[in-house]
């Protein structure tokens, strides 16, 4: 069985990957990312989120 990849900033439950600590899912991250938006921008969207939560789900 494969496992998943260890990051502090990204947990999965729910059958789904989220910022750890947070409700925000890594999809909604991603897609914001892919869409053009900058890791400020996305923190300006999600004020849950710290720019150090952004880049580290970025990473992931």
């Amino acid at each position: 069985m494969i496992g998943v990849p260890q990051n502090p900033h990204v947990t999965f439950s729910d059958s789904a990957f989220k910022i750890a600590g947070t409700r925000v899912s890594l999809d909604s991250v991603v897609l914001l990312f892919r869409e053009g938006l900058s890791a400020e921008s996305i923190v300006e969207s999600y004020p849950s989120l710290s720019l150090e939560q952004v880049f580290g789900a970025l990473a992931f």
